[in-house]
């Protein structure tokens, strides 16, 4: 064992000694991958392998080995582990952040859907109440599919709005857009006006999906709506008011 003693660094030596004296014990090859010191003074990596030649009574009589340089290998594991685990961190803190982005669009009130060409693949609780949707596999579909099955339309016209202009679709082409919709709700088959706000996603240059805040706006636009007859009705009692002065005198009845 001197060359142990000679060319194995002092912390590696019970490591290396107890593979020794196991391969002794079972008359086995003995096969180990550890650290040597080299002739310029610094530290490689080798694999040992030897192979016991043993006597008529089985006893070892001597070894017959080598030794390869495998540290080019041990560096490449080593990057290898390092970049697995550089990969695994990227991965777990991309997950941390999708739980997040995850929470913090199930706490908006407003409904909100994240999606790409391919469909929605992002929406929170509310956007499935908004629109009489049970499950997000029932939203998980290209936007001109669910504009069909909710009748989006036009506010003012009624009229249908096609694939293309809808506000998911245009925010897809790079375009933000903000505009007042009327849908039917899946489930009670009432008519709903949301105010639809979508923007693109992008990143490095590249339109990566679409963002959507739909609010519903249902009861400020009734109110509105209200409102503005009440003053139309007031304005014409004042008219009518006015018309009536002139003959209201019981001299000229």
């Amino acid at each position: 064992e001197d060359w142990v003693a000679t060319y194995i660094p002092p912390e590696d030596l019970p490591a290396v000694s107890a593979a020794i004296a196991e391969a002794i014990r079972t008359r086995s090859v003995f096969e180990f991958e550890h650290r040597v010191r080299l002739a310029s003074g610094g530290v490689g990596w080798v694999l040992s392998r030897a192979v016991p030649l043993l006597d008529a009574r089985g006893d070892i009589i001597e070894w017959f080995g080598a030794a390869a340089e495998v540290a080019a290998r041990r560096e490449a594991m080593e990057q290898l582990h390092r970049s697995e685990e550089r990969y695994r961190e990227l991965f777990e803190a991309a997950q941390h952040r999708a739980a997040e982005l995850a929470a913090v669009i199930e706490s908006i009130g407003d409904a909100v859907y994240m999606g790409d060409e391919k469909g929605i693949n992002l929406a929170n609780r509310a956007a499935l109440e908004q629109l009489g949707y049970s499950s997000f596999d029932e939203l998980a579909r290209r936007v001109g599919v669910l504009a069909a099955e909710i009748q989006t339309r036009d506010v003012e016209t009624g009229e249908a709005i096609g694939e293309r202009e809808q506000p998911f679709s245009v925010a897809l082409r790079g375009e933000r857009v903000v505009r007042n919709v009327r849908v039917r709700h899946r489930q009670s088959g009432e008519d709903r006006i949301v105010r639809t706000s979508a923007s693109p996603v992008i990143s490095g240059g590249r339109i990566l999906g679409a963002v959507a805040v739909n609010t519903d706006i249902t009861g400020v636009v009734q109110t509105e709506a209200a409102l503005r007859e009440s003053e139309e009705r007031q304005k014409f009692l004042l008219q009518l008011s006015d018309a009536l002065r002139p003959i209201a005198d019981p001299a000229r009845i």
